[in-house]
């Protein structure tokens, strides 16, 4: 009988509030608290490896923090079972945005893009890989694009500018 006690008392202190961790995790998040909110999602991950809130919100927290790789790695877990999940999407995509592959960068705005066609984050950053592969042309078609679905984009007004004032330039270079 001590034996089944010892056993019941070893779970639970094993068991975690799972909800509780997850919001103490999102409160360091808005505090740009990154390596504390990872250690919350990686508590939530020790007992449920596939929960999809800490792998999506860890996979954010390791993007701020500047580890590409490994956020693109825990964001490729809920891809696997959530391929269409726009944030995943959306957060793939910036991670190979920020290491400069923005040819696969492209990929994953795109599929965020197919599932949510107004997103201008991933419109946005579409336009700006594009510009980074001088593709200029489809570049300033994405920065419209951004505008037409919000007039007051600063950044796609800023970006097309200096898009548009860099290619004069060249033209006048050359002519």
């Amino acid at each position: 009988m001590e034996n089944i006690r010892n056993q019941s008392t070893r779970l639970s202190e094993k068991k975690i509030d799972v909800v509780a961790i997850f919001r103490q995790g999102k409160a360091f998040e808005k505090k740009d608290m990154y390596e504390n909110a990872i250690g919350c999602y990686d508590k939530i991950l020790g007992v449920e490896p596939e929960n999809w809130d800490a792998l999506l919100h860890k996979g954010f927290s390791l993007l701020r923090i500047e580890t590409y790789l490994d956020a693109i790695a825990c964001l490729d877990k809920v891809l696997q079972k959530h391929p269409q999940d726009p944030t995943a999407l959306y957060y793939t995509a910036e991670g190979y945005y920020y290491l400069g592959r923005y040819s696969d960068a492209i990929v994953f705005y795109d599929k965020a893009i197919s599932v949510q066609p107004s997103d201008t984050g991933a419109i946005l950053g579409k336009a700006s890989c594009l510009y980074r592969l001088g593709q200029y042309g489809s570049a300033i078609v994405f920065y419209d694009k951004v505008l037409e679905l919000n007039p007051k984009d600063h950044h796609a007004l800023l970006w097309k500018n200096q898009l548009i004032n860099l290619l004069g330039k060249k033209e006048q270079m050359y002519s």
